[in-house]
């Protein structure tokens, strides 16, 4: 090889080294989803008690001092953001009260207002079979006062991995408390008095294999109520839903959707193609090929067919996923995180029609979701930025900033 030649196969392989190197800006996609900051909010959180270090489950967000930052909790911690750009870490950090009966770290999941509007200064935590609510004692979330208000049947791994908030029951004033545990989902409801009244717990729908583990929340068959879409439960390949009677009771009816190729996992119910009718995504995990799968609603969600659609596979375990408009255009797109191997984050873009393409964007790899890939606008300007944590990297607190505009 002369130096010409040397020289010229030198400038490319720099010149590919730069390309593959450059920021996460760079490498995540185009258009309206290519311009991401990654930043490590923490780095040294704890496992959960027991033998094995693992992760907790918790993860939910709120404002809690009202500075327009998104403030967020996460197993035994709670974290205010430090706004700006949120690029001073560690996020400042809050150790929550254990559970007050069994002195137990506990697993916030759920960071909300009491009433369903002002100030986020509520959670929900899990330390099985007792649910716990915190409120804060200080504008800054300095002090939590801790009370066990329920409970509800342990899973297989311990605490349950859901919790949403939702109207479920009519007449209820504040919405209500979904929650995944042993043997099925369970509805909350929170009382006029929470302090000294009991927050009345049901359970809303059954399964013999441990835990649902994701719970999507739509009024189904277009009654004015809100049903539920679930798993069959823990590494079954079978998807739900739920049909909500409307009246407060425990009477609600299962029936089939289909199945995915694995163990079915997280679910969300919205209206993929734009027909007016509120379809199912899912995930599949449990399996080194996992999939992302969507299933067509029928006109009649009784006895009308679901038709499974196939976005893509060849993930390993795909426990991560939110379902929202992340353009701005006005249509439902998917970003999905993985638990094992390349730990990929990526965002499934919708074309829109009665038949979606999907146009996928790698927004980075090699940090684990298990929950996560959480889309949440935490700096207020007006887009969505992506949170997740690990089970096995159990140490990290993972948020990538949306900087698209």
């Amino acid at each position: 090889m002369n130096s010409n030649e040397l020289n010229k196969g030198l400038r490319l392989f720099l010149l590919t080294f730069l390309v593959t190197s450059w920021s996460l800006a760079t490498t995540a996609g185009e258009g309206k989803l290519s311009n991401w900051t990654y930043i490590k909010a923490d780095a040294d959180r704890t496992h959960t008690p027991g033998p094995k270090a693992r992760g907790f489950f918790g993860l939910g967000f709120g404002d809690l001092n009202g500075d327009g930052y998104q403030d967020l909790v996460s197993g035994p911690y709670f974290y205010r953001n430090p706004g700006g750009t949120m690029e001073s870490t560690p996020w400042p950090r809050v150790s929550l009260p254990r559970d007050p009966e069994t002195g137990i770290l506990v697993d916030a999941d759920h960071l909300f207002s009491l009433n369903g509007n002002g100030r986020k200064a509520s959670v929900i935590a899990q330390v099985l079979p007792n649910i716990i609510w915190m409120e804060a004692e200080d504008p800054e979330g300095e002090r939590w006062v801790a009370r066990v208000i329920g409970q509800m049947p342990r899973t297989r791994h311990g605490n349950g991995r859901m919790v949403r908030r939702a109207h479920i029951v009519p007449g209820n004033e504040r919405p209500d408390l979904l929650l995944t545990g042993g043997n099925g989902t369970y509805l909350m409801e929170i009382p006029d008095d929470p302090i000294r009244e009991e927050w009345p717990m049901t359970q809303i729908s059954h399964t013999e294999f441990d835990e649902q583990k994701a719970i999507g929340i739509g009024d189904i068959d277009r009654d004015g109520h809100l049903d539920l879409a679930l798993s069959e439960g823990h590494k079954r390949s079978g998807v739900q839903w739920w049909r909500n009677p409307g009246d407060g009771s425990s009477y609600w009816n299962k029936y089939i959707v289909g199945e995915t190729i694995n163990a079915s996992k997280m679910m969300e119910l919205v209206d993929v193609n734009g027909d007016g009718l509120l379809d199912i995504v899912a995930t599949d995990s449990e399996n080194p090929n996992s999939g992302l799968f969507w299933f067509e609603a029928p006109q009649d969600p009784f006895r009308g067919k679901w038709k499974r659609h196939l976005i893509d596979d060849g993930y390993n375990g795909l426990d991560s996923m939110s379902v929202v408009d992340m353009t701005g255009d006005g249509k439902p797109d998917i970003v999905v995180g993985e638990t094992i191997g390349k730990l990929r984050l990526v965002i499934y873009e919708n074309s829109g029609g009665d038949r979606p393409s999907w146009k996928k964007h790698l927004i980075d790899e090699g940090k684990e979701s298990h929950k996560g890939a959480m889309a949440v606008d935490l700096d207020g300007d007006g887009d969505l930025d992506l949170v997740s944590v690990g089970y096995f990297d159990y140490k990290s607190l993972h948020i990538w900033r949306n900087d698209n505009g």
